[in-house]
């Protein structure tokens, strides 16, 4: 099934793929993978490796929209103690929870990613499916 990849867990698959362009977990059964074209840009500038594996093993990149933009738009408000833990004071963050639900793909995350936390309360307001790894 196709999914979106949340960053910290984009980090941890591309971790496992190696030179060959396979990878050590049985990821396959969620690709092909997405990933927000804003955590695809910051991935490729802090850790172009990371970024090539995620491509190479068949990542897209999905273009942020003008519906990403309003969907964010309208759940600002909802999401004010979220973002004020965030501790940034930007949202582009939640435009990947935006993209999961316009183009019908669950938000894959990390349990052991910091900001796990974030990203269940992100899910709720923008009711996207959700698939958890350990």
């Amino acid at each position: 099934m196709s999914s979106l990849l949340e960053t910290f867990l984009g980090h941890q698959i591309s971790g496992c793929i190696d030179a060959t362009g396979m990878c050590s977990h049985a990821s396959d059964s969620n690709k092909p993978f997405h990933i927000c074209e804003i955590e695809a840009n910051e991935l490729n500038r802090f850790d172009p490796d990371a970024f090539k594996a995620l491509i190479g093993f068949g990542a897209v990149v999905e273009q942020i929209s003008l519906e990403d933009f309003d969907k964010v738009g309208e759940k600002v408000s909802l999401l004010k103690s979220v973002l004020s833990s965030h501790g940034d004071g930007k949202n582009e963050f939640l435009y990947k929870y935006a993209m999961a639900q316009r183009v019908k793909k669950p938000l894959l995350i990390s349990k052991q990613d910091p900001d796990y936390s974030i990203h269940v309360e992100c899910t709720k307001k923008f009711k996207n499916n959700l698939i958890e790894f350990p």
